[in-house]
């Protein structure tokens, strides 16, 4: 990802690496500080409109790191599903969705609370059809559209927050 002053941020399985087009720095759990970082694993980096950097984990949930304050900061979670991330994505509102491995997809403020939740709930068609969503696109008018690993493609409509489920057809004929 590059952010708003230029830099590449690169998540990797050993950490986070910021390149400035001459030499990298290199951020993992950083020792003797009071900085909580959970630099393992990274799987999505997102930059929010403060300048923050949003770090999606395969196991150990969010960090954000403010780059105007050079410190880290862990949210947290509200459930152990929702420590895998899948995929960040800054909403054009002034917060972050943020899509998970089997918790569904949560929106939370640039201030790090929790403003939505979404799930799958079983028998309900106006629910997510997955909680295991693998990625997030927001149209011009704020609208999320929400891949699913499993179960296909979902659309939340910003103004109302309802969510719809897309049905696909499948237009392979066999011969």
């Amino acid at each position: 990802m590059q952010d708003h002053e230029g830099y590449l941020w690169f998540g990797t399985q050993n950490g986070l690496n910021r390149y400035d087009g001459y030499s990298f720095k290199i951020y993992n759990n950083i020792l003797n500080t009071n900085d909580k970082f959970n630099s393992y694993n990274i799987t999505s980096i997102a930059q929010d409109f403060n300048g923050k950097i949003w770090i999606g984990t395969a196991s150990n949930g969010i960090s954000v790191f403010d780059t105007k304050r050079n410190k880290f900061y862990v949210l947290d979670l509200d459930e152990e599903a929702a420590k895998s991330i899948s995929f960040i994505l800054p909403n054009n509102a002034n917060g972050v969705w943020v899509a998970t491995e089997g918790a569904g997809l949560k929106e939370y403020s640039l201030d790090y609370d929790l403003i939505n939740s979404y799930k799958s709930k079983n028998g309900d068609i106006n629910a997510l059809s997955s909680n295991r969503i693998s990625t997030l696109f927001q149209d011009k008018q704020g609208n999320l559209w929400i891949g699913t690993k499993d179960v296909g493609l979902n659309f939340l409509n910003r103004a109302t927050k309802k969510i719809s489920r897309i049905k696909l057809l499948n237009n392979n004929t066999s011969a």
